[in-house]
């Protein structure tokens, strides 16, 4: 699990997404998610503390850097709460809670953005020490709730994840639908320039660059008969 944790922490933090996520209408969804996120986290560090691997000299090399990355994300993330057995866990405080029971000291971990979110409270730390369990944080039971409030209901166990929001799947009538102007936004795309799943470069960007590629090639090969037709010269001149 430490591997997917890791992954996804840097990847909530990337440019890649922008945040846009964070900005859907759906915000009962964004919030369930945002809590389950931080479920995961506290459940991947639980594991570790239960294998004796919490710890400033971890064998999980990154374990530091990936936890700053995570209070780095609560930040922006809409909530940092989820409920654990009906009670409200706020995952930004424990997270701290781990850091300070591994000797981490995560503004020395290279994350910038930190300050103002570092100082965990006593009764966190007190609070860790008391039930170090293989079902604390109750991951299955927080996870299966999300997939029962936000997953698709037509499939078995409401499947979470997948491709149906992928634009990129639907005829244009579906992307115009949910446009703010009511119109395709890939309609400078050819149907066949989008396969479903991924975006294939269109034509025109296509012929660009390769038109781009010879003129480089060109210029390259027009440098090369130059100099070596001034290295002549100097070798005359000599």
């Amino acid at each position: 699990m430490w591997a997917i944790v890791a992954a996804l922490g840097h990847f909530l933090n990337s440019d890649s997404h922008e945040g846009a996520w964070l900005e859907v209408e759906d915000r009962a969804r964004v919030d369930s998610l945002c809590g389950l996120i931080g479920c995961a986290v506290l459940t991947a560090l639980n594991h570790l503390d239960r294998i004796g691997q919490l710890a400033y000299d971890s064998a999980f090399q990154d374990l530091g850097i990936v936890m700053a990355l995570y209070i780095r994300f609560s930040k922006d993330a809409s909530t940092t709460v989820f409920k654990e057995n009906g009670q409200d866990i706020y995952w930004q405080d424990m997270l701290l809670a781990y850091a300070y029971k591994a000797d981490i000291e995560l503004q020395h971990e290279g994350v910038s953005g930190l300050s103002g979110t570092l100082d965990p409270r006593n009764s966190d730390v007190d609070l860790l020490e008391s039930n170090v369990t293989a079902s604390r944080w109750s991951w299955s039971k927080v996870l299966a709730e999300y997939r029962e409030t936000h997953g698709d209901q037509a499939s078995a166990g409401g499947t979470i994840g997948g491709s149906r929001y992928n634009i990129l799947s639907w005829n244009r009538e579906q992307r115009a639908q949910y446009h703010s102007e009511k119109r395709d936004p890939m309609h400078r795309f050819k149907p066949r320039e989008m396969s479903g799943t991924k975006l294939i470069v269109p034509d025109c960007i296509r012929e660009r660059d390769e038109a781009a590629e010879k003129e480089h090639a060109k210029f390259s090969e027009e440098s090369s008969q130059l100099f070596a037709k001034m290295e002549n010269l100097k070798v005359g001149d000599d």
